[in-house]
């Protein structure tokens, strides 16, 4: 098993597709403590920090890549083994690796004004 995420998100823009492999992050990560805590990858993100509507398209592409991934592994990822999630995750970070397109100036800006505006929590 071996999925190919530049096959699964190479259509989208650079911003969108580190957005998408984020969310994927976290999913497959938690994916068993996600399920039996009812908890929303998407809820824990400060909610100033993408607009609505992004967020929502975001939301919806990642769902739909979750489903195919889940689909090709014949698997839901709540019951895949360390070694598979490991593989998984992986294959995320190279696909993340390989995405060469600097983030835009809008989605540095957004980074900024969340992490300045964060500063102080710690």
């Amino acid at each position: 098993m071996m999925v190919n995420f530049h096959n699964l998100l190479a259509k989208f823009g650079a911003d969108d597709a580190r957005s998408i492999a984020y969310y994927l992050t976290r999913y497959f990560k938690g994916a068993l403590s996600l399920e039996l805590g009812g908890k929303d990858i998407f809820k824990d993100i400060v909610v100033d920090f993408f607009d609505d509507e992004a967020d929502q398209r975001i939301r919806g592409i990642t769902l739909e890549v979750i489903a195919n991934v889940e689909q090709e592994i014949g698997a839901p990822a709540s019951e895949l083994d360390e070694e598979a999630v490991y593989r998984i995750l992986s294959a995320i970070a190279d696909f993340e690796d390989s995405i060469t397109e600097e983030p835009s100036a809008t989605h540095a800006a957004e980074a900024m004004r969340f992490l300045n505006k964060n500063k102080s929590i710690n």
